[in-house]
């Protein structure tokens, strides 16, 4: 049954080696189907970008002077990201969205306040924090926050 000098151990070993390599390549053959599934209606009509890898696309759209932006999740992740930020200044306000894999969306804008730059947790309308310490600057740059939800409720299917 066995080669010789192959031992029942070393061919048990070998099984097990092998059965992990099949599971580990059918475990990313699973999750890069369901990434592309979940993430390419986002990158329609978008630019593959120069800073892309082979396990993490991202994809880049210029519009109105703002920059759409989608990035695919890390190899055996499930969360990516979208964002749209001002084109002129990285320096400005911008918006990063999380798709969740069960469904729904995470908001966050980063935000200004002087020379401070601040990352907000907000649900999806943008009227709340999900941390009652920053619902003041929520409540300060709330017309920019609707603006940046407009955007990408218009670029993106979001509901």
């Amino acid at each position: 049954m066995f080669r010789k000098g192959l031992t029942v151990f070393q061919f048990i070993i070998f099984a097990v080696i092998a059965a992990l390599l099949v599971a580990v390549l059918l475990a990313s053959m699973v999750w890069k189907i369901w990434r592309d599934h979940k993430y390419e209606p986002f990158t329609e009509g978008m630019k593959y970008a120069r800073s892309s890898t082979g396990f993490v696309p991202r994809y880049t759209a210029e519009l109105d002077g703002d920059i759409y932006y989608v990035k695919y999740p890390d190899f055996l992740q499930t969360t990516g990201n979208l964002a749209v930020k001002p084109e002129q200044d990285s320096a400005l306000d911008s918006l990063l969205i999380w798709p969740q894999p069960g469904g729904g969306f995470k908001y966050s804008m980063i935000l200004k306040d002087g020379s401070t730059s601040y990352q907000v947790y907000i649900n999806q309308t943008g009227d709340t924090a999900l941390f009652e310490d920053y619902q003041w600057l929520v409540e300060e740059h709330k017309a920019v926050i609707g603006q940046y939800l407009a955007k990408a409720n218009a670029m993106w299917d979001l509901s």
